[in-house]
């Protein structure tokens, strides 16, 4: 598997990783976690978003993302799901850190102000991931 594909499957969410832990989580344990996290989300997600599968496995195992409206409800569905919103229905900072889940935190800060006045919020959750992905694309070595 490419180092690129495996980094892609962390834009399900954010693991906030300590500077000094940073070394020590190699592409494979995110992966690891992250598919263990979203598991028993996946199959309810994509029922109540009725996405297709094949988008959400392409946009979960190869990074690609498309702009179904379907797939979009489908990243909210799982951003729900591993406690991303608070009880306002925001992306925030402090929240998506508190679940301690896949990406730096610098990510994170960056990506949220982002999908911020986006009231839609499947097209949030869409933004928010389109956005940790570009992140994480430039973050390869």
């Amino acid at each position: 598997m490419k180092l690129s594909t495996i980094l892609l499957q962390v834009v399900f969410g954010t693991i906030v990783l300590a500077n000094s832990e940073k070394s020590k989580i190699t592409p494979e344990k995110i992966q690891q976690q992250w598919a263990t996290l979203v598991a028993p989300y996946v199959t309810r997600c994509l029922c109540e978003s009725g996405a297709n599968r094949a988008l959400a496995e392409m946009w979960s195992q190869n990074g690609q993302i498309t702009t179904d409206p379907c797939l979009s409800c489908y990243i909210l569905c799982i951003h729900r799901a591993v406690g991303y919103y608070d009880v306002r229905n925001e992306l925030t900072v402090d929240v998506i850190l508190a679940a301690g889940i896949v990406v730096p935190e610098s990510v994170v800060r960056y990506c949220v102000p982002k999908a911020a006045n986006i009231t839609d919020l499947c097209l949030k959750s869409f933004t928010y991931s389109n956005c940790v992905l570009t992140k994480v694309y430039e973050m390869k070595p």
